[in-house]
């Protein structure tokens, strides 16, 4: 899939706008502040973001919580970028972003925020109105949450080792009996701590992850969902379409069919 530079378009509500905006592949910006503060949904090609103090790389469906005044930079991939951002009035953003306890500037990459950022999409196409399309911002920014609880400790290195070789491998069959061979500690130990560190189990998280490159894969690549399904472990394409449209709302071809009519 390519990219070309598509047009600028804006959505007006009353307490907010949508915005669509494409950035050319390779292309950067300096350090600049936004005027109003804002969600952003990449939703084709990948960029880097860089704040006074921290960096963060974006994929399809990685999502930016970002308040007004937050000094950043970005280079965009060889692709290019594709963003939708929900632009807010500050009066508006601020009782949102507290009541979701979002932090002042955070990308977050999680299965969670990529299936409510699809659904906010699904609503925009359908020229839902704004108490819907509202209601979906809601979801969206409720399911912003830190990867592991704030107050948790950080993983030891041998369970975030485990955590990344599921990241890696998600298309694998990989069991607790093997990781924890991997990482010489007891099956248990390991499902324990995992669950306590990370908040679910082994397999969710493998399910997760395998989902959210699956989705990344349909939003970046032409390849048939047969490929796909076979490369992201799924029995057949069936299953992969099965599963998809059971946690994402629509099938990998709609799915696809949506990014065409954003994009």
């Amino acid at each position: 899939m390519s990219m070309e530079l598509l047009p600028n378009r804006d959505i007006e509500y009353a307490d907010f706008k949508i915005i669509f905006r494409s950035y050319a592949r390779g292309s950067q910006m300096p350090f600049h502040t936004d005027p109003a503060p804002r969600l952003s949904i990449v939703v084709f090609g990948e960029l880097e973001e860089h704040t006074l103090q921290y960096s963060a790389r974006a994929h399809p469906f990685s999502v930016v919580a970002k308040p007004e005044g937050i000094t950043h930079r970005n280079r965009f991939g060889s692709r290019g970028a594709r963003l939708v951002s929900i632009v807010f009035e500050e009066e508006t953003f601020l009782p949102l972003a507290e009541a979701a306890g979002l932090p002042a500037w955070q990308w977050f990459h999680s299965w969670e925020a990529a299936r409510e950022s699809v659904q906010l999409l699904i609503a925009i196409n359908n020229e839902a109105d704004e108490k819907e399309v509202k209601e979906k911002t809601i979801q969206l920014m409720a399911s912003l949450l830190p990867e592991r609880p704030v107050k948790q400790k950080t993983p030891p290195l041998w369970l975030q080792y485990i955590a990344e070789r599921v990241e890696e491998n998600c298309h694998e069959n990989l069991l607790v009996q093997g990781l924890a061979e991997e990482a010489g500690v007891h099956p248990v130990y390991l499902a324990r701590a995992f669950r306590k560190h990370y908040g679910c189990s082994v397999k969710e998280y493998q399910h997760r992850q395998r989902l959210q490159r699956s989705l990344n894969h349909l939003a970046s690549q032409e390849a048939s969902l047969s490929h796909l399904a076979y490369d992201f472990g799924y029995a057949d394409q069936a299953h992969f379409s099965r599963t998809f449209k059971r946690e994402a709302g629509l099938s990998p071809g709609q799915f696809r069919e949506l990014l065409r009519k954003i994009n």
